[in-house]
């Protein structure tokens, strides 16, 4: 087993754009924010299986890591993450309230899903004070290994099928 992790992007699930989304900014409810899922070499051997981590740049703390292990407050389970093998990955993000004073609320939710079981689930997030100009801008998949980490071999992800629903459904039978 690996003492120290290292983590490669999956996925943007939800971002915000702004200097408090990434790269060690501080979100303030109205500069950014985000939300990513990464593979993770913690508590793995080398060549994996591997685990997922979920990383959210939220109003309470930026850089906010929650790796999906037993244990670990937000894991519903923990699942294992095999080189070579297809998954099938769903994420849920909803903005937190905002109250009549502009206000921002502790409910804004994250889930995610692997091959249709619930895997992760977070519901205290402070992400904006403005849902007018500090909304969901992108998501999607993304390859990035961290930082100043250099990849220990050449990486590959593939996805297919890629959707986004508005206000939590699709349209037209998908």
């Amino acid at each position: 087993m690996r003492t120290e992790s290292e983590h490669c992007r999956l996925w943007n699930c939800a971002m915000s754009l702004g200097e408090g989304s990434a790269g060690g900014g501080v979100p303030d409810g109205t500069n950014g924010w985000s939300n990513r899922l990464y593979v993770s070499t913690k508590e793995t051997d080398l060549d994996g299986p591997f685990h997922l981590l979920s990383y959210t740049y939220h109003m309470d703390q930026n850089q906010d890591h929650d790796f999906l292990l037993h244990g670990e407050p937000y894991a519903v389970r923990q699942p294992e993450i095999v080189p070579g093998q297809w998954y099938e990955f769903e994420y849920y993000v909803c903005m937190n309230t905002v109250d009549d004073n502009g206000v921002a609320n502790s409910d804004g939710v994250i889930q995610y899903w692997l091959d249709g079981d619930l895997i992760y689930e977070r519901s205290d997030l402070r992400f904006t004070e403005d849902h007018e100009t500090n909304i969901i801008e992108t998501n999607g998949p993304v390859g990035y290994y961290g930082g100043r980490y250099v990849t220990p071999q050449n990486l590959y992800s593939y996805y297919a099928n890629h959707s986004m629903a508005l206000n939590g459904t699709f349209g037209d039978g998908c």
